[in-house]
């Protein structure tokens, strides 16, 4: 009896063994997506941009502020009825030739991005297109609090219609610090009214000392923590042209973590592959729930419209 035993363990080992043999030979694994490697490079790049909160000047220059190559320049944007995503606002802008974006940074937080909107793009900086036949994508002035560009003159970046004589650009005012724009923003009262009688900091690639300049204005966001974490701020890039779809450069296309997730943003990332012919990713961005926190962006496999 024990050898009929020990012949059957034998034998039940041995189709067990095969059993197990032939289950390994069936294991599939999800294939890697083709664009994964660069989706989680551009993942690993704009999250790295973010935390570099102690680059005040790039290459050292005087006159190359940070947000060339540094931060996360982003336009958050809606569902467009005709045209897309990216379009300029030509005859309907009501500030011709400037287009607002946000600037984010470990250093540079805030909550939530420009009109409530759920997704948008993020711009690749100027100094880091390597080569690529991009576009200059100019910043003409920064504010470090939603400035409502579009009831000011100059691309944007001049006087608000109700403060005629002193909403002007900071430095036409003899405003250079922090300290000084901070003094000059609460002379009026009331949250809306001081970001329609602020001052904006000219940071165009002409403007003197446009380093330092930039960081005053990141100053400025930090004198007024609470309300600037409330409402993002504002940094107006010159206006582009229309088909200009290709020399564009964007970098990703982002949709906001727990709010109406990636539909949006797939919609924009198919469009662009269509109309540019260059596919770039979509990015979960989880905003930092405190001005202490930290913002994350994350490249998801599932969250892209084209593999």
């Amino acid at each position: 009896m024990e050898r009929r035993v020990s012949e059957g363990l034998r034998a039940g080992g041995l189709g067990l063994c095969c059993l197990l043999a032939s289950c390994s030979h069936t294991v599939r694994h999800p294939a890697p997506m083709a664009h994964d490697g660069d989706g989680l490079r551009v993942a690993r790049a704009i999250q790295a941009r973010y935390d570099d909160s102690t680059n005040v000047r790039c290459n050292g220059s005087a006159t190359a502020p940070s947000f060339l190559c540094s931060g996360v320049m982003l336009r958050s944007t809606g569902y467009p009825a005709s045209g897309h995503a990216w379009d300029p606002k030509g005859a309907t802008n009501p500030k011709p030739g400037g287009i607002s974006f946000s600037w984010m940074r470990r250093d540079a937080q805030f909550n939530k991005v420009a009109h409530g909107y759920t997704q948008g793009f993020v711009l690749i900086p100027v100094l880091l297109y390597d080569g690529r036949p991009f576009r200059n994508m100019e910043v003409l002035c920064a504010y470090a609090i939603d400035g409502a560009s579009d009831e000011r003159a100059s691309r944007g970046c001049g006087a608000h219609r109700k403060y005629l004589s002193d909403s002007g650009p900071c430095q036409s005012q003899g405003i250079v610090t922090a300290a000084a724009w901070l003094l000059h923003y609460v002379k009026v009262s009331g949250e809306y009214e001081q970001r329609n009688h602020q001052c904006g900091f000219a940071v165009m690639s002409a403007t003197p000392n446009s380093s330092a300049i930039f960081q005053e204005a990141l100053g400025a966001m930090r004198v007024i923590k609470q309300q600037s974490f409330r409402e993002q701020n504002e940094l107006v890039v010159e206006e582009w042209s229309f088909g200009d779809d290709a020399r564009l450069p964007i970098e990703a296309f982002f949709y906001i973590s727990g709010q109406d997730g990636p539909r949006g943003a797939m919609a924009y990332q198919r469009d662009f592959q269509a109309v540019a012919g260059r596919w770039v990713p979509v990015i979960r961005l989880t905003l930092a729930p405190s001005a202490g926190d930290r913002a994350t962006f994350t490249y998801r496999p599932q969250d892209q419209a084209i593999p």
